[in-house]
């Protein structure tokens, strides 16, 4: 239940009437936006920010989540503990304004583009480190030359959309995750988003096998892309692979 500034003027005005106290500055000993925005900047732990609408449910989902991740890596070293996500590169030449006739129902125009779609997966371990990165392009085919000048290790596949589809979520689980679950001992937390497609069967015996929990982040809550920095990895440490990509 974060505070407006009517609310901050109104405790204000409130303190006062309590304490018997008469502000000159202030109409009807009330403080105006000047007196507020003054306040927030005098304590730096405080912010006037945009804040987005949720509906109760979705807000008692959140409260769910975060109690079933204070209790899941209970007792898991930080090592054992990876977050990974997935993120989409396009090369859409993207949408233009264009003249149509008026009432036009479907305002399109033919243009062809190559792959369309790329996507990323990265995973991070909660001790500063990256595991291999993986991409998933739009194609039949994987050819050779997409394969080149990645990071060393970077693993390379490929579906009809250019999402990770079930097929190459298993082929990333194997061939990225097993081999870091295999270094590590006791049990190892993933937290992930709860795409239905990522939970196949070999996926599930796998992580029976290896001791993998899973935390599934709330629905809908990573559908929102940040601009990627690359400066970001620069002091992290990456898993080096002797195999074939």
């Amino acid at each position: 239940m974060p505070l407006e500034k009517r609310d901050v003027k109104l405790i204000i005005s409130w303190y006062l009437q309590r304490t018997d106290t008469k502000i000159s500055a202030f109409t009807d000993n009330i403080p105006g936006d000047d007196w507020v925005d003054n306040f927030i900047k005098r304590h730096d732990v405080l912010t006037n920010r945009v804040c987005q609408n949720i509906k109760r449910s979705r807000a008692e989902d959140v409260k769910k989540y975060f109690t079933n991740l204070k209790a899941s890596p209970e007792g898991v070293p930080s090592g054992n503990i990876v977050n990974y996500d997935k993120t989409n590169l396009s090369d859409e030449p993207g949408s233009k304004k264009c003249i149509f006739r008026r009432g036009v129902k479907y305002t399109e125009r033919v243009i062809n583009f190559s792959k369309g779609y790329i996507s990323l997966m990265f995973a991070g371990i909660a001790e500063d480190e990256l595991l291999l990165p993986f991409v998933v392009y739009k194609a039949a085919h994987l050819y050779e030359s997409w394969r080149q000048g990645g990071p060393k290790g970077t693993r390379y596949a490929r579906s009809k959309s250019g999402w990770f589809d079930a097929a190459c979520f298993e082929e990333w689980f194997l061939t990225v995750i097993v081999p870091w679950a295999r270094r590590r001992v006791g049990p190892k937390v993933m937290i992930r988003d709860n795409l239905s497609s990522h939970l196949s069967e070999t996926v599930i015996n796998t992580c029976q096998e290896f001791n993998i929990r899973f935390v599934l982040l709330p629905p809908n809550s990573t559908d929102k892309w940040q601009p990627l920095d690359v400066s970001f990895f620069g002091p992290l440490k990456r898993e080096e692979d002797n195999g074939e990509s």
